[in-house]
């Protein structure tokens, strides 16, 4: 299997486990080391941090999720890959919302060899509410 296979499926149980409001198989794509960068709140540390975020995430109604790779670098100790994204929301109250933006991933392997995300940020591409 390729680099750009595994990320692949990889982004794939990512996408599917977002939409789907499973948080455990969400987290299982993440490194226990994990730094989440993302719009709107301060730098997030480590997997409770993360679990919590996404549990946020989860409860304001993201319906589903899709990422499409542009870049990958490899190096001896960790990947990156930027691509594109978009995401729909349907939060309880109010209008269905569709994002789409950009994104960094910075991957580690773990001890059993599966790439897991250790540094994630994304931005959409919508411009900043005033």
């Amino acid at each position: 299997m390729t680099i750009e296979d595994e990320i692949a499926t990889g982004n794939k149980e990512f996408c599917a486990a977002l939409g789907a409001h499973d948080l455990d198989g969400l987290m299982a794509c993440y490194d226990d080391d994990v730094v989440l960068l993302l719009p709107g709140v301060p730098i997030i540390h480590g997997a409770d941090g993360a679990r919590a975020y996404y549990d946020q995430v989860m409860k304001a109604g993201v319906t589903g999720a899709t990422m499409t790779t542009d870049t990958v670098v490899e190096r001896a100790d960790c990947v990156v890959e930027v691509g594109g994204y978009t995401m729909d929301v349907a939060p309880p109250e109010g209008d269905p919302v569709h994002d789409a933006g950009k994104y960094q991933i910075v991957y580690r392997r773990d001890d059993s060899g599966r790439l897991r995300i250790w540094f994630d940020m994304f931005h959409s591409d919508a411009a900043a509410a005033n």
